[in-house]
């Protein structure tokens, strides 16, 4: 079965996020998008938030009321294995947009109402150096830049590139 993208989430500047029914990704952001800590989010690199789905459900298993949107991820995947997602690679999302995985993300220690628990449960000092097949590894979830822009909606395919992508970036008509 193919990836997808179920939950497309943005914020004018906190969190949660909440999903949207189609999103314009920029070479910068997810329009409509925003953070309020300028000092560590938006930052070169860090234009997407990807976050399983698979992690959430886990959690939420574990009694945190999570939901799409909740850490402050832009998108959601559903079927795509981030145990198995690796630096560098990079994907295609939907018809136009191309993402390159960038660095391991975690959620900020500003989610206070989870409690001190919940960062253990969703990663381990490990993650920050990407060693991910550790055993929170596919609970975080992961930063990309943006190689080409465009339009995504729920629903579309989140697929590996096969072929090495061009370095520079790729505007599309909108």
């Amino acid at each position: 079965m193919t990836p997808r993208l179920p939950s497309i989430n943005v914020s004018p500047g906190s969190i949660p996020k909440r999903p949207v029914v189609k999103a314009e990704v920029s070479f910068t952001r997810t329009l409509g998008d925003n953070w309020r800590d300028r000092k560590r989010r938006g930052l070169p690199g860090q234009a997407i938030c990807l976050l399983s789905l698979k992690p959430i459900e886990e959690l939420q298993q574990l009694r945190y009321p999570l939901f799409p949107g909740a850490l402050g991820e832009n998108f959601n995947t559903r079927l795509l294995d981030s145990r198995a997602v690796q630096i560098g690679q990079t994907y295609r999302v939907g018809n136009h947009v191309v993402i390159r995985i960038t660095k391991v993300w975690r959620p900020g220690r500003t989610i206070p109402v989870y409690g001190k628990a919940f960062f253990a449960e969703m990663s381990d000092t490990d993650i920050p150096q990407g060693v991910v097949p550790s055993p929170t590894g596919g609970r975080s979830g992961f930063y990309s830049e943006l190689l080409q822009e465009g339009a995504v909606f729920p629903g579309d395919p989140t697929i590996l590139n096969q072929a090495a992508m061009p370095s520079q970036r790729i505007r599309t008509e909108r």
